[in-house]
């Protein structure tokens, strides 16, 4: 009887810890307005501009494969109706030339791969798009580099001006980073940043970045699922998206690492806090969390998980790493705050911010239930 009311005893404990975190995180500490971010870390940056696009690689890839690997994202382009007009536009637009132009629209017409499946949201905003599914067959007549252009990403090159950064700058700079990178990374940021044996250096991404972002930054993967939930994760901590109580359920014809937004709002709940942007600048690593709040909603009641509709990882002055989507056709990617905002503010009815900071937590003795790192190239 007595090791029962303890085991009852404990697990009204749990629920009240866990339904408290759960208040916490559904409270009033949103923000909707972009000005209302600030930075605790303006350190002079260099940024070089690019747009990147898909790989021809992976286009061939995708093309071949998606068929027989349900996690493969096809190639498509998309008609509007009338289609018999559309797939002739189109084919002006993407033939590798003039003579090719009414083949592409006679394999736009026919279909011959089918359709991909149209997300719930297209089809309720525009249920008159059809996109058609290019396989192998087809790249013959299509201009790659036309079709690479059509699905780029834009992103940011940074390098911080090491020299010019003053002595209480470097500290605060240091103190911020230190959780998320490894002890070899921190000893070689540390020696630049003294000027030991670097003076002048200046810091390219490698030497701030973590392991993941580090690794993915500027690529394109080949699967349907690795999305923006699953960047910002992985930029903590590459654990919190392996551990069987984090990634609770696997998609249908997506990748395993697909993560969605009742298992980040999940994440959340078990290891971060909540911060006010209004009170508390912005730090080095904090989960900047996007929701799409119904116009009639009164922001002083609950959030709900549904209404996620981007995340990201802050880096410093007004720059964020994240991916644009589930979708292979986006990169991982270093944007402004600005930029994300104005993507997101035309996806959302009224566009809210939640800021997540993570509990320092060894992440390493948490159980595990296989190693989920094995699509990293």
């Amino acid at each position: 009887m007595r090791q029962l009311m303890i085991v009852v005893v404990s697990w009204c404990w749990l629920c009240s810890v866990v339904y408290g975190v759960g208040q916490k995180l559904a409270g009033g500490a949103w923000t909707y307005e972009l000005d209302e971010l600030q930075s605790s870390l303006n350190i002079p940056v260099s940024s070089e501009s690019s747009q990147l696009v898909v790989p021809v690689g992976s286009i061939r890839h995708r093309a071949r494969y998606f068929s027989t690997d349900p996690r493969i994202e096809p190639i498509t382009l998309t008609l509007k109706a009338p289609y018999a007009d559309s797939a002739q536009k189109v084919a002006k637009e993407f033939a590798i030339s003039p003579h090719m132009v009414d083949a592409l629209a006679v394999y736009l017409k026919e279909q011959p791969h089918g359709l991909y499946p149209l997300s719930r949201k297209i089809r309720k905003t525009n249920p008159q798009l059809k996109r058609v599914i290019i396989g192998t067959d087809s790249l013959a007549l299509i201009n790659i580099n036309r079709l690479q252009s059509k699905l780029g990403s834009p992103s940011h090159r940074l390098t911080i001006r090491a020299h010019e950064l003053a002595d209480s700058e470097k500290v605060q700079f240091y103190h911020q980073v230190k959780p998320f990178l490894s002890h070899a990374q921190l000893t070689q940021l540390k020696a630049r940043l003294t000027g030991e044996h670097h003076r002048g250096e200046k810091l390219s991404e490698k030497y701030f970045l973590p392991e993941f972002p580090r690794k993915m930054l500027r690529r394109h993967v080949h699967y349907r699922g690795p999305n923006c939930f699953h960047a910002a994760m992985a930029f903590q901590d590459q654990a919190l998206i392996t551990m069987s109580r984090t990634n609770l359920r696997r998609e249908p014809n997506h990748h395993r690492l697909m993560i969605n937004h009742d298992e980040l709002w999940h994440i959340l709940n078990w290891y971060f806090y909540e911060i006010d942007p209004a009170r508390s600048s912005l730090k080095y690593g904090d989960v900047i969390v996007f929701l799409d709040v119904p116009a009639g909603h009164n922001l002083n009641k609950p959030a709900k998980y549904s209404w996620i509709i981007h995340a990201g990882a802050y880096l410093f002055n007004e720059f964020v790493f994240s991916k644009g989507s589930k979708s292979p056709n986006t990169a991982y990617t270093i944007k402004t705050l600005a930029e994300e905002w104005n993507v997101w503010s035309r996806h959302a009815e009224r566009l809210v911010v939640k800021v997540f900071r993570k509990n320092y937590v060894n992440l390493a003795k948490k159980s595990m239930i296989l190693s989920r790192n094995d699509w990293l190239q």
